[in-house]
């Protein structure tokens, strides 16, 4: 699966088009036959595709994207449970319901996950300090603290989280 799924993004790829015959609809048969394989980046990457719609050849359709993505989050990928958690923060008519809960519990799972990329666990860190900090998907009465999340995720490199630090010291030389 892991050849079928690197000719495909070869396939997909702009860097070599004008030295290459790109056949699209071939990478995309590529994507799901490893994707159909279990294959995590493929299954992430249609995820993407339907998300998004790509390369003139995938129409937009939330329903396949919600399904690559699942299928990817539950075999433990953190990106595709970011996307999940995305999904959920704002849902999909009659096909995903709206849920805060849901929305905190996938970027939870994204940031437990033990393979992921730096890069993607600072954004999992990052989304997790959002949600606490606005209360989204956490009870009222929640004591987490969200500024330990946006430490964890400045500390990998995330910018917006450097920025929501010092955002928050401003803050508190302010009350001082």
């Amino acid at each position: 699966p892991h050849a079928m799924y690197a000719l495909a993004m070869f396939q997909f790829s702009e860097e070599f088009a004008e030295n290459t015959i790109a056949d699209g609809s071939y990478a995309l048969e590529l994507l799901h036959t490893s994707a159909q394989m279990e294959y995590l980046p493929s299954q992430v990457k249609l995820g993407e595709l339907y998300e998004i719609g790509g390369n003139g050849l995938v129409q937009v359709d939330d329903a396949l994207s919600i399904y690559w993505y699942t299928r990817a989050a539950e075999q433990g990928n953190a990106d595709a449970a970011l996307a999940l958690s995305s999904w959920y923060l704002t849902g999909s008519a009659g096909i995903l319901p709206q849920s805060d809960r849901e929305a905190y519990l996938w970027a939870r799972k994204a940031a437990s996950c033990q393979l992921a990329d730096r890069w993607t666990m600072a954004k999992a860190y990052f989304l997790i300090g959002m949600y606490v900090e606005h209360k989204i998907g956490i009870s009222e009465t929640s004591t987490e603290d969200a500024t330990v999340w946006f430490e964890r995720s400045a500390a990998l490199g995330h910018l917006g989280a450097l920025a929501m630090l010092g955002q928050k010291e401003e803050e508190e030389e302010e009350e001082t």
